[in-house]
């Protein structure tokens, strides 16, 4: 984990400008919540005048002269505005991030790699095979670089996501929010289980992908050998066990995650079920606007459950990083 931190601290400045887009992202797309939730309000004050009267955001209070479609109008235009500035952002969001992780980081990692090869001894080339090597230097650095955009940054923008949402919600009505959030702990009990269960199974994947094709190279540089001693049939049931021993502990990884996923997922619908019930009677009742609080509520609802969803990738890539980690920072000799 320390060595995984001294790459973020090493890139910190492509880290902290990614850092800086993600929470501008979030912040115009509160806004453009906010900005619909303030049009809905409005036409149904225009349609019914003995409805609560729209809060304008920022305490903005339209000249007196403008009708409700000229407040649409002016509303609908924000919005747009902030939907083009979004989608500029988003990109610079993504080319600085694919500039950080495969511009920086990987060859930064293939190249300190290479070179710490250089000065170990024969005994770890004779512990660890030559596939096992190139693996290192090719797929446990992508493996490994997870780590900086596919759970530090993604989760700090997570978790800054949650907090805000949270505040948001809260502001709209405190107690609809309690009993949305009530299964949340059993969320996070479900996260936890299965991230400690997916752990050990990733590192023995890239054991058995090792010895995959440690068995395919091996066959390659030895090919005049097998035609002469007629031992193809031999290698093809060899390569065939070690594959499907591969594909077996996947499937299993697999099999975890088709688990995980719905589940988190299932829990995390409930809450909408809460929200149809009691934020339904709390609009009946006057207690909670249509569009400034139910409408915008329910969208938080649904990207605050999507943020608490998104863990498990999250928890995915923790494990793969973490396995991919130790075997590129070893440098033991066997």
């Amino acid at each position: 984990v320390r060595r995984l931190l001294s790459l973020e601290w090493q890139f910190r400045r492509d880290c902290l400008l990614s850092l800086l887009l993600g929470l501008t992202l979030l912040l115009l797309g509160l806004l453009g919540l906010q900005l619909l939730g303030v049009v809905i309000d409005v036409i149904r004050h225009a349609l019914d005048a003995t409805q609560r009267a729209p809060a304008y955001p920022f305490g903005w209070t339209p000249p007196e002269s403008w009708t409700p479609l000229r407040i649409v109008t002016a509303l609908s235009l924000a919005i747009v505005a902030q939907a083009l500035l979004r989608a500029i952002l988003t990109y610079q969001y993504n080319m600085v991030t694919a500039r950080l992780t495969q511009g920086k980081i990987v060859p930064d990692l293939r190249g300190r790699i290479y070179a710490r090869l250089q000065q170990l001894s024969f005994r770890f080339f004779e512990v660890h095979g030559s596939s096992s090597i190139f693996n290192r230097v090719t797929g446990d650095v992508q493996n490994t670089r997870l780590f900086v955009d596919g759970v530090v940054l993604q989760g700090i923008n997570m978790l800054l996501t949650l907090v805000a949402y949270l505040l948001f919600m809260w502001r709209i009505h405190p107690s609809l929010t309690l009993a949305c959030l009530s299964v949340t702990l059993a969320l996070g009990w479900v996260t936890q289980h299965y991230s400690a269960r997916l752990r050990p199974g990733y590192l023995r994947n890239r054991e058995l992908y090792d010895g995959l094709v440690e068995q395919f190279s091996e066959s390659i540089r030895g090919v005049q050998t097998i035609k002469g001693f007629a031992a193809e049939a031999l290698q093809v049931r060899r390569f065939e066990e070690a594959n499907g021993e591969v594909s077996l502990q996947q499937r299993q990884i697999f099999l975890d995650l088709s688990v995980f996923t719905p589940a988190t997922q299932f829990l995390s619908q409930l809450s909408l079920v809460i929200l149809f019930a009691y934020g339904g009677w709390l609009y009946v009742h006057g207690r909670i606007a249509l569009g400034s609080g139910l409408v915008v509520f329910a969208a938080l609802l649904q990207q605050f459950n999507g943020q608490v969803a998104n863990i498990t990738t999250i928890a995915n890539s923790v494990q793969q990083s973490f396995t991919a980690a130790r075997r590129v920072f070893e440098d033991r000799n066997g």
